[in-house]
């Protein structure tokens, strides 16, 4: 159950840096002028990505998003109960954030949320015993 936790999160953590890319890159918003002089109109397509039109704090608000997607993967490496924790908070709030911002760009973060979610019910199948083992390894060392 760690191991395919640790995959999903990692997928999750895939995800999640595609739609980052993703936002940063794609011309979002588009918009049209149109001028006419006499009888004769001219109409002149515009686009413009995220950051264009947003500024620089689109991307500071996009790259915590994905540094809150990365920790429960760097948790796979912890103790269980640890990673427990870390996953489901990460989960969480990625949920949140996507709910939150779902007609903006909280749908591109939805399915890395939604396998955060599946990675912390299987992180909470693990059994307890290795939280044990895993003690009591740190104490023999």
């Amino acid at each position: 159950m760690r191991r395919l936790a640790t995959i999903l999160n990692g997928l999750a953590l895939l995800i999640s840096i595609a739609a980052t890319i993703y936002l940063l890159n794609a011309p979002l918003y588009h918009g049209s002028e149109t001028s006419c002089i006499g009888n004769e109109c001219e109409t002149i397509e515009t686009t413009q990505t995220l950051v264009e039109a947003n500024g620089l704090r689109v991307v500071y608000q996009l790259i915590v998003v994905t540094l809150v997607s990365s920790l429960p993967f760097l948790a796979a490496f912890a103790r269980p109960a640890a990673q427990r924790l870390v996953t489901w908070g990460s989960a969480l709030l990625l949920l949140a954030y996507s709910i939150a911002g779902a007609f903006t760009v909280g749908l591109a973060f939805m399915p890395s949320a939604l396998l955060l979610v599946i990675a912390a019910i299987f992180t909470s199948f693990i059994r307890k015993d290795t939280d044990l083992q895993d003690a009591k390894a740190a104490n023999d060392m």
